[in-house]
């Protein structure tokens, strides 16, 4: 079964590999999440390291799409739960430039 789920956010990514995310009413002092990222061909890793309001994780996205104005981004996770169910989880991430 899909579920379809749009949530709009604000990602900054600087040119020194450090960006900021935020919630959907931008970026607030309350808001902002700070993390680094790497670049290794069509391979984007964003590195939070541990926040106030998150403990460090680590995502792995394919770079599906880039333009001067818009970055597509696909995630996909696949956990087993203890009684052997598969979780299979699925993000696409589209980004435009305002």
């Amino acid at each position: 079964m899909a579920v379809v789920l749009t949530v709009l956010f604000y990602e900054q990514f600087d040119k020194n590999a450090q960006g900021i995310s935020a919630g959907p009413n931008g970026p607030t002092e309350s808001s902002i999440l700070h993390f680094n990222y790497s670049l290794t061909g069509n391979a984007l890793t964003v590195n939070y390291p541990k926040q106030a309001d998150m403990d460090a994780a680590s995502y792995q996205f394919t770079i599906k799409s880039l333009t001067a104005s818009q970055l597509v981004l696909y995630y996909e996770e696949t956990k087993t739960e203890t009684d052997s169910t598969v979780l299979k989880y699925t993000e696409i991430e589209y980004l435009r430039k305002e």
